[in-house]
């Protein structure tokens, strides 16, 4: 007996989002491991780094905590220079596009149980980073939050964006 044809197509009208969510699962933990060698290796006074990518079906955002040894209000060209190669390798490493990124800071060393967005993060509100990198209200309390299109503009198009 051959299947019904309205159950093969009824089953593949399920399958289908599964599959759609699948392949956009976004960016995998080698990713992101990637992105953080990238970001360590070039990013000046940053000794380590932690990277999550956050991906549903709308967006593929990229969480990054830098550690640096000291960020005092005497260290904001050097915080600064930090965050921007931070942002640049992320933007360009990552294998695909970032709709956002969000970054935060610790004083190095990363102690057990840190986690992105945990309230060890320094303060960057009046630090001039916003002016600095041309974000408007990029800044809160303690995170740099930069969407793609500034992203884009400051680092350079991605052929997927």
């Amino acid at each position: 007996m051959r299947p019904h044809p309205r159950r093969r197509t009824t089953a593949a009208i399920l399958l289908a989002p599964l599959l759609l969510l699948t392949a956009c699962s976004g960016s995998s933990e080698k990713d992101a491991q990637d992105v953080r060698e990238a970001i360590v290796a070039n990013a000046p006074g940053v000794e380590d780094a932690m990277v999550r990518y956050r991906t549903d079906v709308l967006a593929n955002d990229l969480d990054i905590r830098l550690s640096m040894p000291t960020t005092s209000a005497e260290d904001d060209a050097a915080l600064l220079a930090a965050i921007d190669v931070a942002l640049d390798q992320a933007w360009n490493t990552s294998p695909s596009a970032p709709s956002n990124i969000n970054l935060d800071v610790v004083v190095a060393p990363f102690t057990d149980g840190d986690r992105i967005g945990d309230s060890r993060a320094v303060a960057m509100e009046d630090r001039g980073i916003d002016e600095a990198l041309g974000l408007e209200n990029g800044t809160n309390r303690s995170s740099v939050a930069v969407q793609s299109d500034v992203l884009a503009e400051r680092y350079g198009q991605r052929s997927d964006t």
